[in-house]
C-alpha cells in the first residue's frame, strides 16, 4: 500500500512539474530583452551604482506577525469568488476618430488606457491576451472580452 501512495505521489508530482514547465515555456520570450539589452540600460541609470539598483528614497517595510499573515494568505485562497463580477462586465467601444484629439483619455479596462495627447497616440499597458500573465496556461483569466480589436487602434 505504501509502494503504491508513493508511487502514486511521485508520479503526481512529475506530471504537476511537467505541467508547469510547459506553461512557462513561452514566458521568457514574453518577458522582454535579454541581459545584455538590460545591463546597457542599468549601466546608464543614475541609480544603479556598484553593481546594484539604490532607491531613492528609504523603503518601508511592512511587518505582520504569523497570525496576520495567516489571515491574509487565507483570505486571497477562499475569496476568489468575491473576487469576480457578479454578471457580465458592461462594455462600451471607444470612439477612435483618424485624427487623435488635442487631450483624451479612453479607458479599455483594467489599466489599460488609449492617451490622445497634442496629437499623438500612447497605448498603456496593454493586454490583449486571455490571460495577464507572460504565460498563455498560468495567470489570471479575463473576465470580459478585449474592448475593440487591435486592427481597429489607429497608427
Amino acid at each position: 500500500m505504501r509502494t503504491a501512495l508513493r508511487l502514486a505521489a511521485g508520479t503526481g508530482s512529475l506530471a504537476a512539474g511537467g505541467w508547469v514547465l510547459r506553461a512557462l515555456n513561452d514566458a521568457p520570450a514574453s518577458l522582454g530583452a535579454g541581459p545584455g539589452a538590460i545591463r546597457t540600460v542599468a549601466d546608464g541609470s543614475p541609480n544603479y551604482r556598484d553593481g546594484v539598483f539604490h532607491n531613492l528614497e528609504p523603503a518601508s517595510a511592512l511587518k505582520l506577525d504569523a497570525e496576520e499573515n495567516r489571515l491574509i494568505l487565507f483570505d486571497m485562497i477562499s475569496s476568489r469568488s468575491a473576487s469576480r463580477p457578479g454578471g457580465a462586465v458592461p462594455l462600451a467601444a471607444p470612439p477612435v476618430d483618424a485624427r487623435p484629439e488635442p487631450l483624451a483619455v479612453n479607458w479599455l479596462g483594467h489599466s489599460t488606457t488609449l492617451l490622445e495627447i497634442d496629437g499623438y497616440r500612447v497605448l498603456t499597458d496593454p493586454v490583449w491576451s486571455n490571460r495577464c500573465s507572460p504565460s498563455r496556461t498560468i495567470g489570471p483569466q479575463r473576465l470580459h472580452p478585449i474592448p475593440l480589436p487591435l486592427e481597429t487602434l489607429p497608427e
